[in-house]
């Protein structure tokens, strides 16, 4: 089968959707399908467009477009250069004899991917994997698109039920597959040792023989005020009070002798333009220093090896305020044998369920947060067994492997009719 990946933003630094589009196309290759990358260099920063190098490993052709939507603002150059880009594809993708399936990884460049799928009578896919009420704006060339898309996928039920609810689908069109992790990168530490030795790598003093270990918490994701960053300050200043007023010791957390530490990993990503995202990232910094906790938060910026962040945390959190469609850092946390403490909403609560149930948190409350860390930071002395369960669940119940092959077969049925 032939598959004509669109993906507007190949980025390892513009949201885990990019990186999950490559991990799935990836997988496509591998399994002997034959792959055609088209992208837009204008739709991302063309200096993190970091994984264009790595598509090129294994897609036949590697397309870079002037433009993959219609502007109002300029209709006449944006449609010139839509029609130059078909006509590229065209030129330089001869129609195989066998299957062709036309993929889009977002909402975005469903109205290109129409086009081409008509031009090219071939069936087209879109990867559902943002939520409804995240800010979305939807132009008529985007309701005209989700008309003639013929399949939808979708990264949780509830993504799909808004999809549905927002362009009046047929609910039988999208098939809901979570997102999976890749347990054999992302695994546990595997001593205290070599957890001790990650943490002397993090930028945090360097603590007395006589101290016990700082207690770290870890936010890993993108900078934005959708993921609840204000919250889990907020939340943070709560708890550090709470330990200095004995009310942790009250509550049965143990953790005389230790100190506390915060870290922040990611970069403001989903912003209109490149200084409202400097404005943001900068309000955070004056956050923290508005609630006196500079000595004890820590940006890391865009971190390249999350597996060893994770590995040296005490406790990850996600407290989203929106819909979250099925972030990949509560499956790569828990995965590593790290439990999150996540907002119970969107997808999220379609991850964290059975015996994980308990990790999650009602949205937007940062008593509710401060009242999970209290009751899960000590888990290594009060539920020492708790990582090993985490890592279970993400092996047995969302690993990436079961959920490629879902998804290669679902493009292959929807190719084949």
């Amino acid at each position: 089968m032939h598959i004509i990946v669109i993906e507007p933003s190949p980025s390892s630094q513009q949201g885990g959707q990019h990186l999950s589009t490559f991990e799935v196309a990836r997988y496509l290759a591998h399994q002997g399908h034959r792959l055609s990358l088209v992208y837009f260099p204008t739709a991302t920063e063309a200096a993190t467009a970091d994984l264009v190098p790595q598509y090129q490993e294994f897609c036949a052709q590697v397309i870079a477009l002037e433009e993959g939507r219609f502007q109002r603002a300029k209709p006449w150059p944006s449609a010139l250069a839509i029609l130059r880009g078909l006509l590229t594809l065209q030129r330089r993708l001869a129609k195989p004899p066998g299957a062709e399936l036309v993929y889009v990884s977002s909402h975005t460049h469903g109205f290109f991917a129409v086009l081409v799928g008509l031009w090219r009578r071939s069936s087209k896919v879109l990867h559902i994997r943002t939520a409804i009420g995240s800010g979305l704006v939807f132009h008529r060339q985007d309701r005209w698109a989700m008309a003639q898309i013929d399949r939808f996928l979708a990264v949780s039920e509830d993504v799909k039920q808004a999809w549905v609810q927002e362009f009046n689908l047929d609910p039988q069109a999208i098939t809901p597959v979570l997102n999976g992790v890749d347990t054999t990168k992302f695994t546990p530490a595997d001593s205290p040792g070599t957890i001790a030795a990650l943490r002397s790598r993090l930028p945090l003093p360097s603590p007395s023989p006589n101290d016990r270990p700082p207690l770290i918490i870890t936010y890993l994701g993108r900078l934005h005020p959708q993921k609840g960053l204000g919250v889990l300050l907020r939340a943070f200043a709560q708890l550090r009070h709470s330990r200095s007023d004995g009310e942790a010791a009250s509550r049965g957390v143990a953790l005389g002798g230790q100190d506390l530490y915060l870290l922040i990993a990611g970069k403001p990503v989903g912003f209109a333009t490149p200084r409202e995202a400097q404005t943001y990232g900068s309000s955070l910094r004056q956050q923290v220093a508005d609630l006196g906790l500079e000595p004890w938060v820590r940006f890391l910026g865009h971190v390249d090896d999350t597996v060893s962040l994770y590995q040296a945390s005490d406790l990850t959190v996600l407290p989203s305020i929106y819909p979250d469609p099925c972030p990949r850092s509560v499956l790569e946390s828990l995965a590593c044998g790290v439990p999150i403490i996540a907002s119970r909403m969107g997808g999220i609560q379609e991850t964290l369920t059975a015996e994980l149930d308990p990790l999650l948190c009602e949205p937007d409350s940062a008593e509710a947060l401060v009242a999970q860390w209290h009751r899960w930071l000590d888990w290594r002395t009060t539920d020492p067994d708790l990582g090993d369960r985490c890592r279970r669940y993400a092996q047995e119940r969302l690993s990436s492997s079961a959920t490629w092959q879902r998804i290669a077969a679902f493009l292959q049925q929807v190719a084949a009719t």
